[in-house]
């Protein structure tokens, strides 16, 4: 059955792909699968790999050993015991980022979710659920979609876990982030 659905599913696509081709998420290229990189894209993203902080996830540049924690997490101790980033925010990332969260690019949304269930596997090990960083209704309403929820959304499809999307409230309003072309951005809810 799996294979007839596969089959009619690509079918019901074709024509989407032949009007709407995949383009490169790094740099509108011709790609195989839409939300993909090109050739020239992949190799600029840089991910974040062990050696990282204990509780920041923040890269080392040499193994310092189990449990070592960052000179920040000792210094101003987080409010959370562990937090781990996939890729570093720059570059073709940082354009995926934004693509996501200020031009509709809810296709990149599984690929991004795919590298955070690497980054996070020791973390998504012990959740019991997944639950997104809820958007305040102004930025809402410009946007019209929770790009924190689209992410949620994918990751708890590809590991399993349920998506409680209205668990959190978010209260006042945070500030206004950098966006497109400006400082900050990179994280957060915004």
């Amino acid at each position: 059955m799996g294979g007839i659905t596969t089959f009619v599913r690509e079918m019901l696509d074709w024509p989407a792909r032949l009007l709407f081709p995949p383009v490169c998420a790094g740099c509108r290229r011709h790609v195989q699968q839409p939300g993909g990189l090109c050739g020239e894209c992949w190799p600029k993203l840089r991910f974040i790999e062990r050696p990282w902080c204990a509780v920041m996830g923040t890269p080392f540049n040499h193994d310092m050993g189990e449990g070592f924690l960052s000179a920040e997490a000792i210094a101003d101790p987080p409010p959370f015991e562990r937090a781990r980033a996939a890729v570093v925010y720059a570059g073709v990332a940082r354009e995926m980022v934004q693509g996501l969260k200020y031009h509709d690019r809810t296709d990149l949304a599984p690929w991004m979710a795919g590298w955070m269930r690497r980054a996070g596997a020791e973390l998504i090990a012990d959740a019991e659920v997944i639950v997104p960083v809820p958007l305040h209704w102004r930025r809402f309403f410009r946007r019209q979609f929770n790009q924190s929820a689209e992410l949620a959304r994918a990751l708890a499809r590809q590991t399993g876990l349920p998506f409680e999307p209205s668990v959190l409230r978010r209260g006042e309003a945070p500030p206004p982030p950098g966006g497109p072309g400006g400082g900050g951005g990179g994280g957060g809810g915004g």
